[in-house]
């Protein structure tokens, strides 16, 4: 008897063992999707924002303050939240 009980509790703790890896899982990829999500967010923001400030025609000096400003600070904010590779960055540059 006492091998019946010891069987069960084994075969239930690797149940409950697998839903804690699945669940850990799924909130790695949840994790990775809301990352994605926030990049394109970001990206698009900030070109967006560097369209706004290149409309009105303003001399150069004035224009770059304005981009540093409205556009890098979008990016510059995200920074902390957000793991941006360099490739991602330098490829927002231009």
């Amino acid at each position: 008897m006492p091998h019946i009980l010891l069987l069960i509790l084994v075969f239930t703790l690797q149940q409950a063992e697998m839903r804690t890896i699945r669940w850990m899982c799924s909130i790695k990829v949840t994790d990775q999707i809301k990352q994605d999500e926030m990049k394109d967010k970001s990206q698009t923001e900030y070109f967006r924002q560097v369209k706004r400030v290149l409309r009105p025609k303003l001399n150069r000096v004035t224009m770059i303050i304005a981009i540093n400003i409205w556009a890098v600070s979008l990016v510059q904010y995200t920074a902390g939240i957000v793991k941006w590779r360099k490739d991602e960055l330098e490829a927002m540059e231009g």
